[in-house]
């Protein structure tokens, strides 16, 4: 089996020293195994597990290829494996990985990363000293009224929480932004 790059004319893959991609399968086992890869129960099966699988698109090898129980989420996988994000790489991942704390080690080691926005996280584009919450609706008119095609601005991503006045704990300010 040939690289993935090698047999697609990409120039945009050349400048990442690895594009790796992540996603995993769960399905269902023998219930006695339930002790050793508990699922999640209820209507579903007791025992499950999932298969985390990660491949680099460049080299055409397989990175990561893990059982783990069926009851834990995609999110808290990636979480024991900051130590092999490196500097230049991609990293594309569906939406089960997405986590803003998982998004600042990416880009706190020097890497970049795909992934599709989960609808809770808020963006905002700083204007001067202050943080304005991005309009989509209004982006996207703008994109197409001019005809744009590509567009990049650096945002910040994450909840603000600004207590008010009458706050029981004196007025404070708890930020969870990332500057992406």
């Amino acid at each position: 089996m040939s690289p993935i790059s090698e047999t697609l004319d990409v120039s945009l893959m050349k400048q990442f020293s690895r594009i790796r991609v992540k996603d995993s399968t769960k399905f269902d086992i023998h219930e006695q195994l339930r002790d050793w890869l508990p699922g999640f129960r209820g209507s579903a099966s007791a025992a499950s597990t999932c298969m985390q699988c990660k491949f680099d698109l460049k080299s055409g090898r397989w990175l990561d290829l893990s059982l783990m129980p069926g009851n834990v989420l995609d999110s808290m996988n990636e979480f024991t494996k900051y130590d092999d994000i490196h500097k230049g790489e991609l990293i594309l991942h569906n939406l089960g990985y997405f986590t803003l704390e998982l998004l600042g080690e990416i880009q706190k080691k020097g890497a970049c990363y795909l992934s599709r926005l989960n609808v809770k996280t808020t963006m905002h584009e700083k204007l001067g000293e202050v943080l304005i919450e991005l309009d989509f609706g209004k982006l996207y008119l703008l994109i197409l009224r001019n005809g744009i095609t590509r567009m990049e601005t650096n945002v910040f991503m994450g909840k603000i929480i600004i207590c008010q006045q009458d706050c029981p704990l004196n007025c404070c300010q708890s930020r969870s932004m990332n500057n992406v």
